[in-house]
């Protein structure tokens, strides 16, 4: 399984031929999905994803989930 990880929050990658576009979801937290042409545009997306989850906690008075520390690579 191809996986990036920012900030302890870890994400499956996969790529979607019909979108022609790489998926990304977060899978140790509450899952969120964002799409990118490029590993530049996944890291970008996946940092923005987290970002904005943090801030939508932050609006609403919720504390973030944190990311489970099991293992999600195997």
């Amino acid at each position: 399984m191809n996986t990036m990880e920012y900030k302890e929050y870890v994400a499956k990658i996969e790529y979607d031929p019909e979108i022609k576009l790489f998926c990304g979801t977060v899978i140790n937290a509450t899952p969120n999905t964002f799409y990118g042409a490029s590993v530049d545009e996944l890291e970008k997306e996946l940092a923005n994803t987290i970002e904005e989850y943090f801030k939508f906690c932050s609006e609403k008075g919720l504390k973030p989930k944190k990311p489970e520390v099991q293992s999600v690579r195997s």
